[in-house]
């Protein structure tokens, strides 16, 4: 149970995202009038925002193959239908239930039920992830790298090779015994039951580098999906009838995407939306269409999402299956059951 202490934390820190929310807002209100925004959504290019929704559906196919990949290593076959079903699962929680519990921690604990193995499930969502964001970084590199007028138009060629150094970095110590021990010694000794938990994680993971038929395979597969996020805000652009160059778009929407990663804001509101204004305008797109492109992807993914709502509700009435109470307090109960 939690205590008094952590609740507290956990609320200031709810509170303080809340306030960082409202404040990115009024800073993008001060640049963008609420009615160039609505007079853009008036004039929506039907035939391109049509397609906002079928790129996301490719997009989150190419995921679950991937997904399906990794769990196959483990001689656990699941039908890549459910595990689609389980994925707009994941980004129901994510969207519409932020403070209860994790969309990624959901689609695992709902997995992990299925194939009677929490360990199997949680691990391939990790590394999923992990693999995911191995390709965001490995094109962000590539831009870091290249002469684009983008990198040259913000100066941050350095800025972003540091990033890309630093993420990396990470993701050596964590794939390495010795190097994350060494920082796992660094937790309090108050913390050993976590500092435990953590380490049987760890060497879980690791169990994944023995296991290379496909990492090729997963790789591009991760590669594609960052490719079709950003014909995804390319069609937004389009659909608002922006004119803006696909390989521009494809080449920094890595950016976007990795500055709405940090845990700023509440749901990223407002910090997505300011990352739109300032990355998009490095490729000339005027700061009310980028706002409005944002806003536009961020009322698309609650459409998605909305569907997954549908797919847990027959899930939780098919025979055996929970309330969505019962999932909830499950999922925050469990504890190395495999």
């Amino acid at each position: 149970m939690m205590d008094r202490a952590q609740k507290r934390r956990k609320m200031a820190l709810g509170v303080l995202k809340i306030g960082l929310s409202a404040l990115f807002v009024v800073v993008i209100l001060r640049f963008v009038r609420v009615a160039d925004i609505a007079n853009h959504f008036t004039s929506l290019d039907p035939w391109y925002t049509f397609l906002l929704f079928p790129i996301s559906f490719v997009a989150i196919g190419v995921s679950c193959i991937k997904w399906r990949m990794l769990l196959g290593e483990r001689r656990h076959d699941v039908p890549l239908r459910s595990l689609f079903g389980l994925y707009l699962v994941g980004y129901f929680f994510s969207n519409f239930l932020p403070s209860m519990v994790g969309g990624d921690a959901v689609r695992g604990y709902l997995l992990g039920r299925r194939l009677e193995s929490f360990k199997a499930s949680y691990l391939s969502v990790l590394i999923e992830r992990l693999t995911g964001l191995f390709a965001l970084i490995v094109m962000v590199g590539l831009l870091a790298l290249s002469n684009h007028r983008v990198v040259q138009a913000g100066r941050m060629r350095v800025t972003l090779l540091l990033v890309a150094g630093g993420l990396i970095s990470v993701l050596l110590v964590l794939g390495s015994r010795r190097l994350f021990k060494r920082g796992l010694a660094l937790l309090p000794a108050r913390l050993a039951r976590v500092r435990t938990k953590i380490d049987k994680a760890h060497h879980a993971l690791l169990s994944f580098r023995q296991e290379r038929n496909h990492f090729v395979g997963v790789m591009l597969l991760s590669l594609s999906f960052h490719i079709l996020t950003g014909i995804n805000v390319y069609c937004a652009c389009r659909a608002l009838n922006c004119p803006v160059s696909l390989l521009d778009l494809i080449l920094v929407t890595p950016l976007i995407i990795l500055v709405s990663l940090l845990p700023l804001s509440m749901n990223g509101i407002g910090l997505w939306e300011g990352s739109f204004v300032v990355i998009l305008g490095l490729v000339g797109v005027p700061q009310s269409i980028a706002v409005s492109a944002a806003l536009l992807l961020r009322c698309k993914t609650l459409i998605v999402s909305a569907l997954g709502w549908g797919v847990y509700f027959n899930y939780r009435h098919q025979p055996g299956g929970a309330t969505m109470g019962h999932d909830i307090a499950s999922l925050r109960g469990v504890d190395e059951q495999d």
